[in-house]
């Protein structure tokens, strides 16, 4: 496996994704960056992500966007995004450049793969929202979210000093159906 991002490297084991991949995954982690493969249909696929709940910065958008360059060279028949971070980093420094340029290049690079007839999914596993959400729902075939996940276009806090602290509970899967921002719910574990 290809991967550019320094530091240690450190196995991922979730119930969730054991549940979403049960023919098996590798996943590990360096640097909040997690890359792997799973088996889904008895193919190989690719996982890419981030599962800290820490906001993205214009450095961890470059460690994505390279992995997903790596994968260019030989570009895989699928690749699921799995994330779990609210949102973009508010950070003064890396707001200015931001979604102006580390977003917009993750999710053009990310187009480049799909035009190369890579099936790209993002699947939410906690929580997803701000400018890494548009960068990488507009690149991707599909936007899937694990049952009990959140998408929000605002973060919490700010949607919190708009609506103030009593803000209505969190959307129901049908409300993102609705609105567009994904395609399915997956219910791991759960019967139908």
């Amino acid at each position: 496996m290809v991967s550019l991002v320094s530091g240690a490297r450190d196995a991922i084991r979730r119930k969730d994704l054991a549940l979403l991949y049960p023919e098996g995954y590798e996943l590990s982690q360096q640097d909040g960056i997690v890359v792997g493969i799973a088996n889904v249909d008895h193919q190989q696929i690719r996982l890419l992500g981030t599962l800290d709940k820490r906001p993205i910065t214009a450095l961890r958008a470059s460690m994505l966007t390279e992995q997903i360059l790596a994968l260019q060279r030989a570009p895989p028949a699928r690749l699921d995004i799995l994330m779990d971070c609210e949102t973009h980093s508010a950070a003064l420094n890396d707001e200015k450049v931001m979604l102006s340029s580390f977003l917009s290049t993750l999710s053009q690079v990310l187009m480049n793969l799909r035009n190369a007839g890579t099936l790209v999914q993002t699947i939410v596993l906690g929580r997803l929202g701000g400018g890494i959400y548009v960068s990488l729902a507009a690149a991707s075939s599909e936007v899937n979210i694990v049952h009990g996940g959140e998408i929000q276009l605002l973060p919490a806090k700010t949607i919190a000093a708009i609506l103030g602290e009593n803000s209505p509970s969190t959307a129901c899967f049908d409300d993102y159906r609705h609105a567009g921002v994904a395609e399915r719910e997956i219910k791991l574990g759960m019967t139908a």
